[in-house]
């Protein structure tokens, strides 16, 4: 997976949790819109990335999208 591809996908789970993409199955996005409700802290989408992401991705782009994460926000 390239760099640009984990930049979209971590656009698709930052928006998933504000209902904007269909990317979770309905209690999947519910409990990742409490995690990640109003402007989250670097730790709570750390936490919910991992948590609700790291079933389909390898560690390493995980670490990648950590760091993603911890820039744009």
């Amino acid at each position: 997976m390239d760099v640009f591809s984990l930049g979209r996908l971590l656009w698709l789970a930052l928006g998933e949790c504000r209902g904007h993409y269909p990317l979770l199955n309905a209690s999947a996005h519910q409990a990742m819109a409490e995690d990640l409700r109003g402007r989250p802290s670097i730790k709570a989408v750390k936490r919910a990335l991992e948590f609700y992401l790291k079933p389909h991705l390898p560690p390493a782009s995980l670490s990648l999208l950590h760091g993603s994460a911890a820039f744009l926000l």
